[in-house]
Order: C-alpha cells, then structure tokens, then sequence
C-alpha cells in the first residue's frame, strides 16, 4: 500500500496507467477489427472459411509466450512489440466468436 500511496502522489502511476490502457486500447482496436473482418468473411462465405479457417486455428494453437523471442527479434522491446502482443491475444476469440455467431445475420 505505501507504495501505491508514493507512486499516486507523485504522479508516476497515473502516467504508467495511462500509457498501459492505451497500449490496451489500441491493441484491441487492431486485434478487434481483424478478427471481426476475418470472422465475417469465415462466417459469411464458404470459400472464405476454406481459405482461412485452417491457418488460423493453427496459428491459435500457438502459445503467445513462445513468440516472445520471435516478436522480440521482429520489433525490438518498444511499443510495437507490445501493441502486436495485444492484438494477437484479442485477435482469436474475437474470431472465434464472430466467425460462430448467429448465422441468421
């Protein structure tokens, strides 16, 4: 608690729980709408899910702390790496989900 109390009156954890909300922000806008757009076009289009559907539940089944050398290679240790890593955790159920939605809409 002193801790949080020290951190809060001097400013420093009001501005690293804002930096932290935007990256999460922004990493489930990109994730978002790309699972929503691939999900449409699996859910509404027999060819789309026969073009898609099988790389990304492959890709799904890939564990996300695995990639963390690989996105580490890729991006460096900045804000890129971190927003990819977001957008890759929101990116499937979000999929999942619209892909499996109500097929009467």
């Amino acid at each position: 608690m002193k801790a949080f109390w020290t951190l809060s009156a001097s400013g420093e954890l009001w501005q690293h729980l804002a930096i932290s909300s935007w990256r999460a922000l922004v990493g489930f806008a990109i994730g978002g709408s790309i699972g929503l757009i691939l999900g449409l076009i699996s859910g509404l289009s027999r060819w789309g899910e026969r073009l898609l559907d099988t790389s990304i539940q492959m890709l799904r089944n890939v564990p996300h702390l695995a990639l963390i050398p690989l996105v580490i290679l890729w991006f460096g240790i900045d804000e890129t790496a971190k927003i990819f890593l977001v957008s890759l955790g929101t990116l499937f159920p979000i999929y999942i989900n619209t892909w499996h939605g109500d097929p009467q809409y």
